[in-house]
């Protein structure tokens, strides 16, 4: 309140105070709260219900669920609750006279709630303020941990999209090697228990093949490693110059997932590495489908076959549920395994994944908390 704010009302006071002694009837202000930047100005009419209290609220990916404490009486029973979410500048019928109640379509990244009570005198004075945000949490490829996601309060839905690991390139032989195979992603909106933690575990991509090396056997591509037993690619097979010049595959990328407990929740298996080149004839890209199978593997990618007189080598499979290596030129072996699995839930190759790159997830939630 400014200063001639604080002078207006004192004279107001004064010409009061002047008519109820001069025997004429005193004029009551209503009550007046003061409102955060950015909100409309309130105020509570005669008559009207006390403020009622935010208690909690819980969220889905879309929904908020409101519980709340009335305030006192007004003159006139409460008729229904208004809600806003953009703090007090406009306000919506909930449609209800108890609590809790659930707002939906919530699809914007913040919201500032706060609610009122109507009845016949008019609104009362808006309540206490909880901010909404969806929050998004990234984790990134680590070979060696499993990482933790924990439930924030009152989140009850989390979304989860996980990328698996990429394969690796084949290796050239004067011609060029295969290109690596693209992961698989896949997607999920679990329900979930505040304070739960979820384990995480993003595997690797697969490494290059080398190329020809002259009267030598070269290696293969590494695999994509997970931090989770079970869930790493293939290595690509080995390159030799015996008979016929290859180059060796590309590694199988590791898969992506999340779990509770035991249970996996998100799986993206990793793409199968490219074939390796035999000498003047590029080597074959890695297979990137991922064909849904039944039931779906739970296998880790499995090595290329080693080059030999007649032909060149495999690119390494990918992770579990992952994309299956990509032969090599002619009449060259393709690499095994990589099972070509569904995803968990189903979803499809990934796409835009540079050779080698590790996996990704990314869990959202809509958070709410005392403003």
């Amino acid at each position: 309140m400014t200063t001639d704010d604080r002078r207006a009302t004192m004279d107001r006071r004064s010409l009061i105070k002047k008519a109820v002694a001069a025997g004429g009837v005193a004029w009551v202000a209503p009550t007046l709260i003061s409102t955060p930047a950015g909100a409309a100005e309130v105020s509570s009419p005669p008559g009207a219900a006390g403020p009622p209290v935010i208690n909690a609220v819980t969220t889905t990916l879309a929904t908020a669920n409101v519980s709340f404490t009335a305030g006192a009486a007004g003159t006139t029973p409460t008729s229904d609750y208004e809600y806003s979410l953009d703090n007090g500048v406009t306000w919506v019928s909930a449609g209800t006279t108890t609590s809790p109640f659930t707002i939906s379509g919530l699809t914007l990244n913040s919201y500032a709630l706060r609610i009122r009570a109507v009845n016949g005198s008019g609104p009362s004075v808006p309540s206490n303020a909880f901010t909404i945000t969806r929050v998004t949490t990234p984790f990134a490829a680590n070979a060696t941990t499993v990482q933790n996601y924990t439930v924030a309060t009152g989140v009850l839905q989390v979304g989860i999209t996980a990328i698996g690991g990429a394969g690796g390139t084949g290796g050239a032989a004067n011609g060029l090697g295969g290109t690596h195979g693209q992961p698989g992603q896949s997607a999920a909106t679990p329900t979930v228990t505040p304070g739960e933690s979820l384990a995480v575990a993003v595997g690797t991509g697969g490494g290059d093949g080398a190329a020809l090396s002259n009267n030598a056997i070269t290696g293969g591509g590494a695999a994509g490693v997970n931090p989770d037993t079970g869930y790493d690619g293939g290595p690509g097979g080995n390159g030799n110059r015996q008979g016929t010049n290859v180059g060796a595959g590309g590694g199988g990328g590791a898969a992506a997932l999340v779990r509770r407990g035991a249970t996996a929740l998100v799986v993206a298996g990793g793409g199968g590495g490219g074939g390796g080149a035999r000498q003047n004839v590029n080597g074959l890209p890695a297979l990137a489908t991922h064909t849904a199978v039944t039931p779906a593997s739970t296998t880790g990618g499995t090595p290329g076959n080693p080059g030999n007189s007649t032909g060149g080598s495999g690119a390494g499979g990918g992770g579990t549920v992952g994309g299956a290596g990509g032969a090599i030129a002619a009449t060259g072996n393709p690499g095994n395994g990589g099972f070509r699995g569904s995803n968990t839930p189903a979803g499809g190759a990934a796409s835009g994944r540079t050779a080698g790159q590790g996996g990704t997830v990314t869990i959202v939630a809509l958070q709410a908390t005392p403003a």
